[in-house]
């Protein structure tokens, strides 16, 4: 009689851990369910700045490359925000002159870069349901074709060099029209396009290039060193961050 009872006991022991475990996989689900409850319409696309400049030796081009996931919420579920986007992706790159190179940097570029470029903007009289419904038939296209147009000049991101690429605090922030200035003469920018597509290649150029970017960011916020955190009190380019330069899901693990 002892063995049945521990065997019954046994038993429900087992199906109580089990109990256990459906009830943790029910909640998980619901809470998936729950979160997708929470949007009304997601998307997917790759986002691309190639910069070609004009050197001595001939045009040079490189190309900032981003992920974007975009979530727009359901009226009523989400206060304060109406969508959310996550972003995967690093910085663009040209190696101007030996040893030189002009960057080019993430902030900015995102998702209205997008939406200014390529959605016609509504008439007033068209209404908030009319801009939405276009919105999102924009955003299904940058899911299936790709588009591609010059970048106006008002929504140029941040450009920078180092004086000497193996000191992070030689980083200056340079005045893309002018890029003499830096580089000498003959370099200059010829085009700065964008493009979104279903799909594209990271450069992988970043951490070649700087192969001291993910030490600098263990170590420290900004990628100059400085004196004080209030950042009105700093320079733009004493704002930089290797963050700046490259998303933290793309930095290598340890």
């Amino acid at each position: 009689m002892t063995g049945s009872l521990d065997l019954t006991a046994g038993a429900l022991q087992q199906l109580s851990r089990y109990k256990r475990r459906a009830l943790a996989l029910l909640l998980c689900a619901l809470v998936l369910t729950g979160c997708e409850i929470l949007f009304a319409r997601k998307f997917h696309w790759f986002q691309t700045l190639t910069v070609t400049v004009d050197t001595p030796m001939g045009p040079r081009s490189g190309k900032m490359v981003i992920e974007v996931d975009a979530a727009f919420y359901r009226k009523g579920t989400h206060i304060g925000n109406a969508a959310r986007y996550d972003i995967s992706g690093e910085a663009g790159v040209i190696e101007v002159a030996p040893a030189k190179y002009l960057f080019f940097l993430l902030p900015g570029f995102d998702v209205s870069t997008a939406s200014l470029t390529f959605i016609r903007r509504s008439r007033q009289s068209e209404g908030a349901s009319a801009a939405e419904r276009k919105m999102y038939a924009a955003m299904e296209q940058f899911e299936k074709v790709a588009h591609t147009a010059d970048l106006s000049r008002d929504l140029y991101p941040v450009f920078v060099t180092f004086r000497d690429i193996t000191d992070p605090a030689s980083l200056i922030v340079i005045d893309p029209d002018k890029l003499t200035a830096q580089f000498g003469d003959e370099i200059q920018v010829r085009s700065v396009v964008i493009s979104v597509q279903p799909k594209a290649a990271f450069p992988n150029k970043i951490q070649e290039v700087l192969p001291w970017l993910e030490d600098v960011g263990r170590a420290r916020g900004p990628v100059i060193p400085r004196a004080t955190e209030l950042i009105h009190d700093v320079s733009l380019a004493q704002k930089i961050t290797p963050l700046d330069f490259l998303t933290f899901d793309r930095w290598k693990r340890e």
